[in-house]
């Protein structure tokens, strides 16, 4: 990539366009049912504050903490599956196929939406 040919009016626009996206994608989910974020890091930069869903992570470290200003602790993948959502949005593009897998091997019947799907 070179300096000269990187236009900075179109990647602002395509960043501008995948936010929206991403907003509508988790949305639309919403509207659907309760809904839980994995890997809700990779989305934090895109939720709205006041807004209702379950996160949800691998990282031990992250168990039943926050992530301000939300005010639903990350649980795990158990908490998923003894309780889980309505719909799961998977905010990952490293480790989708692997956390979709889990998911489906664990028994989990809810919707699954990948965030990153049509790219």
């Amino acid at each position: 990539l070179h300096l000269d040919s990187f236009n900075t009016s179109n990647y602002l626009k395509n960043v501008r366009n995948n936010i929206i996206k991403s907003k509508d994608i988790i949305n639309a989910s919403l509207q659907k049912g309760s809904t839980g974020i994995y890997c809700p890091s990779r989305a934090l930069n895109i939720l709205d504050e006041n807004i209702n869903v379950r996160f949800f992570d691998d990282d031990p470290y992250l168990y039943n903490k926050y992530l301000p200003p939300f005010q639903n602790p990350i649980e795990n993948f158990s908490d998923c599956i003894k309780r889980p959502p309505e719909n799961i949005v998977l905010a990952s593009r490293t480790f989708n196929s692997k956390i979709y897998k889990k998911l489906i091997n664990g028994g989990f019947d809810g919707n699954i939406i990948n965030l990153f799907e049509s790219d």
